[in-house]
């Protein structure tokens, strides 16, 4: 984790799928849930949704972030761990109105260095630094994930803020921020272009249903 002024710690990178995997094979008890989550009898990530063609196969994916998960799996792995889904500074959920005030939001403040930046690296936008659309288009491939923290231009450039990796791009990453529609995702994926690159803006949160398992939505913890 980084230590950041705040007073808060953040992963350093997207929770990966060998983390995961190496929780589930302790067997998580899937009773010990917060009420919000009482109907999810399984933390395994949806079998269909890992086999799109765009989630990494094989063998070398273990330092992929871990998609495939829903909201309710997210928050159990941050709290079993002994951390918590990205939130509120000073502890609890975040409103999803606070979603780009850095004195509120936990994930925003480390994305947008404590509100310098509209990017990780800077205001001014860079296609190819993070893991979005524009990257695969500059290099001819297929959009899909990356190694978490393998590309050194998706943090920020003040040393306070820094080693914070892809918190533009590779994964929507889920955040304690719910409302009637759903649960905030932050910070677009491989397949998401500029606006949905940024830290703030509207279109750089996603509301989805907190059952939903999705190839591009992952998530990291804070503490």
């Amino acid at each position: 984790m980084v230590a950041l002024p705040e007073g808060y710690c953040i992963d350093s990178t997207e929770v990966t799928r060998s983390q995961y995997q190496a929780w589930l094979g302790a067997g998580p008890a899937t009773s010990n849930q917060i009420a919000d989550c009482a109907a999810n009898t399984s933390f395994a990530p949806d079998a269909t949704c890992l086999a799109e063609p765009e989630v990494c196969q094989g063998t070398g994916c273990g330092d992929h972030p871990q998609t495939c998960v829903d909201w309710c799996d997210a928050y159990a792995f941050c709290r079993a761990v002994g951390k918590r889904l990205c939130g509120k500074l000073g502890g609890g959920s975040v409103d999803v109105t606070d979603y780009a005030d850095p004195t509120l939001d936990q994930w925003f403040n480390a994305c947008s260095s404590h509100g310098q930046f509209m990017f990780p690296y800077g205001s001014t936008y860079r296609g190819t630094a993070c893991n979005g659309d524009e990257y695969w288009s500059s290099n001819y491939g297929h959009n899909t994930t990356l190694a978490v923290g393998s590309l050194a231009t998706c943090q920020s450039p003040s040393s306070s803020y820094a080693s914070v990796y892809d918190l533009s791009g590779n994964v929507w990453e889920w955040e304690d921020s719910c409302g009637p529609g759903g649960c905030s995702a932050r910070g677009g994926s491989y397949t998401f272009y500029q606006p949905y690159l940024a830290c703030g803006g509207i279109d750089a949160v996603a509301v989805v249903t907190r059952t939903f398992c999705l190839a591009y939505v992952g998530f990291r913890c804070c503490s």
